[in-house]
């Protein structure tokens, strides 16, 4: 699937009311944002469904640039007035942002040339720029831990996190999306902790019946080129105590069998 850049320059065009902030809290409370936007002379390939990054520019400090926005294109493109200059016209298309992170939270350029190097992040002018296929996973991975700084919620998975096809069930809302990621991961790989086997039910009986916590824990440096993202396999069930223990690492969390090594037989 094609993913597409849309530029915003700030200092030249600030389009948000009352502020960017104001509206990426809206959006991350589960408001999504609908808007449309130019994408100069570019057409071909961008239709409803189609994957957008909103890609924040102005100044030369590359640490200042880059990602903050995930959305996707819902229509055609069409010819439209400029925004920008009335005289003329430009290719627009409908947009819906469904997550935008804080500018402070940005993906920057260095970090995107060290992690996703086959696109020319440097040379991103206009809107509609496609970004290189073989970088869509390194990117992914990156806006999940800009996102997760976003959020108070460790369940949460938000869009842009995994590819249209397996988000296509959780856009409705944050409650939504956790409640769909949750149940996809205990569907595949039960409701017991994958570190220390505890299962709820065991303990608690009914109350306790398929509840357990979802814990992300793929690494970007443990994926090979082909990988393909999908929630079952990033996702895992962990107990509370796991769960908290696997984050006592950081940036980089400790994984199942790190744990696994650590945890002492289960009186259960």
């Amino acid at each position: 699937m094609d993913s597409i850049l849309l530029t915003w320059n700030p200092s030249k065009w600030d389009r948000w009311k009352p502020s960017y902030e104001s509206v990426a809290a809206e959006v991350r409370s589960g408001q999504p944002r609908r808007d449309d936007w130019s994408i100069g002379n570019r057409i071909n390939g961008i239709v409803p469904g189609t994957e957008a990054w909103l890609f924040l520019q102005g100044g030369t400090d590359a640490t200042l640039r880059g990602i903050v926005g995930h959305a996707a294109v819902t229509s055609a493109p069409w010819r439209g007035r400029d925004p920008k200059d009335s005289s003329k016209t430009t290719n627009r298309i409908k947009i819906k942002f469904d997550w935008l992170v804080p500018k402070t939270d940005l993906i920057d350029v260095v970090t995107l040339e060290a992690a996703a190097p086959n696109t020319r992040w440097r040379s991103i002018y206009n809107s509609g720029a496609r970004m290189d296929p073989a970088d869509q996973l390194a990117v992914r991975r990156l806006w999940f831990d800009a996102s997760k700084d976003s959020t108070s919620d460790d369940d949460e998975v938000v869009p842009g996190t995994f590819p249209e096809g397996s988000m296509r069930t959780v856009q409705v809302n944050k409650y939504e999306r956790s409640r769909a990621a949750r149940a996809a991961c205990v569907e595949a790989h039960g409701s017991t902790c994958a570190v220390c086997g505890l299962d709820f039910k065991l303990i608690y009986g009914p109350i306790g019946d398929g509840y357990i916590q979802v814990h992300h824990i793929v690494p970007l440096s443990q994926l090979g080129a082909g990988y393909e993202v999908d929630p079952v396999t990033d996702l895992v069930p962990l107990c509370a105590n796991c769960h908290v223990m696997a984050h006592q690492r950081k940036p980089e969390p400790y994984s199942v069998r790190e744990l696994k090594r650590r945890v002492r037989p289960p009186r259960w």
